[in-house]
């Protein structure tokens, strides 16, 4: 399945701070993928999927949709997995979103209309500029590894032979400067040094 998948929010926050992170923000971008593909079908698939690769190490899997009301109307649905990966087991918690592309308002309701196969980038530039506009892409080798938390999301990637690469559509990262760069256009000239200084 050509599906792109992108770890985003805290997890991306964690590898950063050298932490070990405590749940996993991923998001699917099913835009080059074919039309009966749907998140939905996608998360219904992870335990058959599961089942097939005992290599994985995982025990148990549990996969819920939430999909509120207004969100039926407007065809976006996210999805919460708990997983138990690995001996002993270690409990994963999971939370999925497909990649928001544009989103159109209409003079009735404040909730957009949203296409649910936008790209990685129209996802991330969407965002807030905060650390979650700053995803790892998944991806087979040879891309570049992050270094391993000792964590079960950490283990389960290495199980399926994964690699991770940071995907930065803000330009934060290229030269170093970019987000604290970014960060002082919008503030004060004395809240941005100290930004600048710091980060």
């Amino acid at each position: 399945m050509p599906a792109q998948l992108l770890v985003n929010g805290g997890y991306v926050r964690d590898l950063l701070l050298g932490k070990k992170p405590d749940d996993l923000d991923l998001s699917l971008c099913l835009r080059a993928c074919a039309a009966e593909v749907t998140f939905d079908s996608v998360m219904k698939g992870i335990e058959a999927f599961v089942n097939r690769r005992p290599d994985l190490n995982v025990s148990s899997v549990n996969v819920t949709t939430i999909l509120s009301d207004t969100s039926k109307d407007k065809n976006v649905d996210t999805a919460k997995a708990h997983l138990l990966v690995g001996s002993p087991p270690e409990r994963i918690e999971v939370d999925f979103m497909p990649t928001i592309g544009e989103e159109q308002y209409d003079e009735f309701d404040r909730v957009p209309l949203r296409d649910v196969r936008g790209t990685a980038e129209q996802d991330a530039l969407r965002r807030d500029l905060t650390i979650g506009a700053m995803m790892l892409e998944i991806s087979r080798p040879p891309s570049e590894a992050p270094p391993a938390r000792g964590g079960a999301a950490d283990a389960l990637a290495a199980a399926a032979g994964l690699r991770w690469t940071l995907l930065d559509y803000y330009g934060g990262l290229s030269d170093g400067l970019g987000w604290p760069r970014m960060a002082s256009d919008g503030l004060s000239d004395g809240l941005s040094d100290g930004l600048s200084d710091g980060l």
